[in-house]
């Protein structure tokens, strides 16, 4: 008689849970490794500061080869310390005498002379400005002496007055009496040298001569007489104050 065979027990290994393993998803950021030595390092991209040296330099190669003069003084103004003040101080006076001497003006020499006193171009200011007024106040004169004339020649006693201001009351008085007595008298004051100055003051030497008609027709032959002819500044005119 054959026996059924008893069923085998299920291993435990059969009946347990099978566990199921997934692989870590990758991490967004990768860890940070530590620099390697021998491996060069990224440069920051901030540019470097400038040098005020090389701010400086630009700022006066930017100036220093114009005449701007108002460029200059700025310039001279904000780095009244810089090793550039000297230079643009001299470009400076340069150009400013360059205005000056090119216009041929009085009054821009004299406004030169006080800005530089001593500077280099002091003593050509000087003499460029003694030579203009010079030849301003001889023009001057000239027509004072040719406004007299003619004031003479027309008996007008008070324009006269003016050009000879020093003039007294006894003098006025004899130079109405001859034009009074005489029917005209032509005037001839002719300078025969440049004038002489000194500070406000000149002397021109002239020759005088009068042609005097008298009231009766009868011609008084003129003298020529050598005279000085003395005048002073008032202002920005001359007048005579001697005839000698």
């Amino acid at each position: 008689m054959v026996w059924p065979l008893a069923p085998v027990a299920a291993s435990p290994l059969e009946h347990s849970t099978p566990v199921i393993t997934h692989p870590a998803p990758p991490s967004s950021q990768p860890a940070a490794q530590p620099p390697q030595p021998g491996t060069a390092q990224p440069v920051s991209s901030a540019p470097a500061a400038k040098d005020p040296r090389a701010i400086l330099q630009e700022e006066w190669d930017r100036v220093s080869n114009s005449k701007d003069i108002a460029a200059l003084q700025e310039f001279q103004r904000k780095h009244p310390d810089s090793p550039f003040a000297a230079q643009a101080a001299a470009r400076i006076e340069l150009h400013s005498w360059e205005l000056a001497a090119g216009t041929k003006d009085v009054n821009a020499l004299r406004a030169f002379r006080t800005q530089f006193p001593n500077g280099p171009h002091a003593a050509q200011a000087a003499a460029e400005l003694e030579t203009l007024e010079s030849e301003v106040n001889t023009r001057s004169i000239l027509n004072v002496l040719a406004g007299y004339r003619t004031a003479y020649d027309n008996r007008d006693t008070g324009a006269i007055q003016n050009i000879w201001p020093t003039l007294g009351r006894d003098d006025m008085a004899k130079i109405e009496t001859f034009f009074k007595a005489t029917k005209s008298a032509k005037m001839v004051l002719q300078p025969v040298s440049q004038p002489k100055f000194s500070g406000d003051t000149a002397v021109v030497a002239c020759i005088r001569s009068i042609n005097v008609q008298m009231k009766d027709g009868a011609r008084q032959k003129p003298i020529d007489q050598n005279v000085n002819v003395r005048l002073k500044k008032s202002g920005s005119a001359w007048v005579i104050t001697a005839l000698e």
